[in-house]
């Protein structure tokens, strides 16, 4: 606890607030403010240093001596403070961060002007920033080397700089495409995610890349709706043009079975961000999972014939010939995404490889093509080495042979892997035959319950 022996600055007085040191009260126009005692005292430690840069290390010894504490609980209790000081939106006016330094208590006294800090900006940060830049260029290519590579570009920012929060926020990102890409088993990859993005909040609560993140990882790992929405609502209040925020809108509703309030939700989106190739590829598979597969085949057609390398949609477009019912057409779309490995991923690329490998072994299947079905299924991991093979991907080639029992273990699988094509099991029109069997419907039951997790 910290001791303030002299009578001297007793009170220090910001904006509505008094802060009285001796009596360890915060009072707001008069009224007593309730805190807990290591938010009193990292406020009280701030302000008797006011217009100086306090390193994380300084509060620790002030606040904390003796007790094993890290950057990450110092984080927390700073924004805790903000919220007691009505100071959680940015900028920040009352305790603002000084990247790569530590925290300056920049509130204004009454009849003084708010001190700033004017320091020179500390060579690590400049170093976080250009480290930080560079691993978002090697995330924009999007294959697996691409994307560890900006990992540790990132793991290198934070390191220099603790308080760098795009570091933390952009780790998270590239877990979850990992996981989303299946280059990582995705139970793993988005535990590491959801781990970087909530240390991203302690640092900016309402950083709009970690809620988005956290949304994914509540939808696909957590199988949470309403819990997706909430993120999903708090990054929109930021940044409401981000492309992935509106396509994880999408799948929750696809998710709840909603496929129509899905593309609903893709028309709305596109009037924010009308050029992204995301939100028009989801058009398609909006459609694609509405059942109209003859509108989906026209808009692809046109989609692709813009976007040729937009992997996501031509595997969409041969699904829906698929279940149009022109075999052919199916056969040829199909095999096109599953011998074309693309140099670099797009951004709607959740490995469409496996999706179409998949429904080449549904369709042959159907069409009583018996012994090459046979011959993709027991290849099909020869054609993603080292990858995570996805089980829905599995279970839907089974489904295309009416094996329910076998579909349902890999189902089961999915669920255990964190397989996030699993949220889409619901609406997925390779299952829709074994509807009706029951160890089938019972795996189906099971799967998608929402775990309990502590958020």
């Amino acid at each position: 606890m910290l001791a303030y022996e002299s009578s001297d600055d007793a009170i220090v007085a910001f904006g509505p607030f008094q802060l009285d040191l001796r009596e360890r009260t915060l009072f707001k126009n008069g009224k007593v403010v309730r805190l807990s005692r290591k938010v009193f005292d990292v406020i009280a430690f701030l302000a008797t240093h006011r217009g100086a840069v306090v390193t994380p290390n300084e509060l620790i010894d002030a606040v904390w001596a003796g007790e094993a504490i890290t950057d990450s609980n110092v984080a927390q209790h700073i924004c805790f403070a903000r919220r007691i000081l009505e100071d959680s939106r940015k900028p920040h006016k009352v305790i603002t961060t000084i990247h790569g330094r530590g925290y300056l208590f920049a509130a204004n006294s009454p009849g003084n002007a708010q001190l700033a800090y004017e320091g020179p900006a500390d060579s690590h940060e400049l170093v976080a920033q250009e480290l930080y830049q560079n691993g978002k260029s090697f995330a924009k290519c999007g294959t697996e080397a691409a994307l560890r590579s900006s990992l540790l570009f990132y793991a290198r920012a934070a390191e220099l700089c603790p308080l760098y929060e795009p570091a933390y926020s952009a780790a998270g990102e590239t877990h979850a495409k990992l996981a989303w890409r299946l280059y990582q088993t995705p139970s793993v990859a988005f535990e590491n995610a959801r781990a970087a993005a909530r240390h991203a909040l302690l640092l900016d609560p309402e950083s709009a890349f970690a809620h988005t993140t956290l949304a994914g990882i509540a939808l696909c790992a957590d199988y949470d709706a309403e819990a997706a929405h909430e993120h999903l609502r708090a990054a929109a209040r930021r940044r409401p043009e981000l492309p992935m925020l509106h396509v994880l809108r999408m799948y929750a509703y696809l998710f709840d079975r909603r496929p129509q309030r899905a593309l609903l939700a893709a028309h709305e989106a596109l009037s924010w961000v009308p050029d992204s190739a995301v939100l028009r590829a989801h058009v398609g598979l909006n459609l694609f999972f509405l059942g109209s597969y003859d509108e989906a085949i026209r808009y692809l057609e046109e989609f692709t014939a813009l976007e040729p390398g937009a992997a996501f949609a031509r595997y969409l477009l041969g699904a829906s010939y698929l279940f149009a019912g022109n075999q052919i057409t199916a056969r040829e779309r199909l095999h096109e995404v599953v011998e074309r490995e693309l140099p670099q991923a797009d951004e709607c690329d959740f490995n469409s490889r496996q999706h179409a490998l998949s429904a080449l072994i549904f369709l042959e299947a159907r069409a009583g093509n018996h012994d090459t079905a046979v011959r993709l299924y027991h290849e099909f991991a020869s054609y993603f080495p080292g990858q995570f093979i996805s089980p829905v991907a599995l279970a839907a080639a089974l489904a295309g042979f009416g094996h329910a029992v076998e579909a349902a273990q890999k189902l089961r699988e999915a669920r255990a892997s964190g397989d996030p094509r699993l949220i889409f099991l619901g609406i997925e029109p390779y299952f829709l035959h074994l509807h009706g069997e029951v160890q089938f419907e019972t795996a189906c039951a099971h799967v998608l319950v929402t775990k309990s997790v502590i958020k």
